[in-house]
């Protein structure tokens, strides 16, 4: 079993501090925590709780405004070389900028997709506010590549937001978010998103 790791800088850690301390007076307001993880006997990285987005609501996918920070908690994928989770965290304006690029982004329209290759690869992002509760989406990073938080429409994963999150990544996660174009690319075209399989088959 491989231990879950925090991989926090200086820089963070003092930002770590400084959310805390303010969170710790507000409704959610402890930063999140890292899952277990576990190598199997087939070599599969597993997560405890899974690695799965929300299912898919009706409200709209906005994140509230004047978030204090954000905090990032970055979930391997089955096929990972380093089987391990790790926690990052950024300031207000790297908050701002990525609630910014998510209003920007496309809704998932309704219907049945046939999604590229989907290793689990994914990032659960929560937004830090003063006097409100946190604030948490799942980004997945792989597959047809969504954001999803509990009872809200999806909304497709951009260049722009992925350019944003290497920001706050550790290293083994920049991989998954360096190929940005791909997230734009006609193989998902919006609207209607359809993602086509890597195998040839055709959308549903």
């Amino acid at each position: 079993m491989a231990a879950s790791m925090r991989a926090l800088s200086v820089p963070a850690l003092l930002v770590a501090a400084a959310l805390s301390a303010a969170t710790s007076r507000t409704p959610g307001g402890t930063l999140p925590s890292v899952p277990h993880t576990q190598r199997t006997a087939s070599g599969a990285c597993v997560v405890a709780g899974g690695t799965a987005g929300y299912p898919f609501g009706r409200a709209p996918l906005v994140v509230h405004p004047h978030p204090r920070g954000v905090a990032a908690v970055w979930l391997p994928g089955l096929d990972a070389t380093d089987c391990a989770a790790a926690s990052t965290v950024g300031g207000a304006a790297l908050a701002s900028r990525l609630a910014a690029d998510l209003a920007a982004a496309p809704t998932v329209a309704p219907g049945a997709y046939s999604c590229p290759v989907d290793d689990g690869t994914s990032v659960r992002v929560s937004f830090l506010f003063a006097r409100r509760p946190d604030q948490t989406l799942h980004v997945s990073l792989s597959g047809c590549a969504w954001v999803t938080a509990r009872g809200t429409v999806a909304r497709a994963v951009t260049a722009r937001l992925r350019r944003d999150l290497v920001a706050i990544a550790p290293a083994a996660w920049r991989a998954a978010l360096q190929p940005a174009a791909a997230a734009d690319a006609p193989r998902c075209p919006v609207p209607p998103l359809r993602c086509v399989a890597t195998t040839g088959s055709t959308p549903t």
